[in-house]
């Protein structure tokens, strides 16, 4: 994994901690890690507007690690 991927698992991670699975936006995300949108949609491509599949995307992303 990159350091741009990692960022984007570690502001993921505490966005869903402070929030939950439905508190957090890609936006908010890519503002954390200092990246456009489009990066963590680069990153980690899944359907926009399907927040559920994300904790499966980062589960699978952190076992890489």
């Amino acid at each position: 994994m990159t350091d741009t991927s990692n960022a984007i698992m570690d502001a993921t991670e505490e966005r869903i901690r402070q929030g939950g699975y439905s508190g957090f936006s890609f936006r908010e995300i890519a503002a954390d890690v200092g990246v456009k949108s489009s990066s963590v949609h680069y990153y980690f491509p899944i359907k926009k507007g399907s927040p559920r599949q994300w904790p499966d995307v980062t589960q699978t992303a952190f076992w890489k690690r």
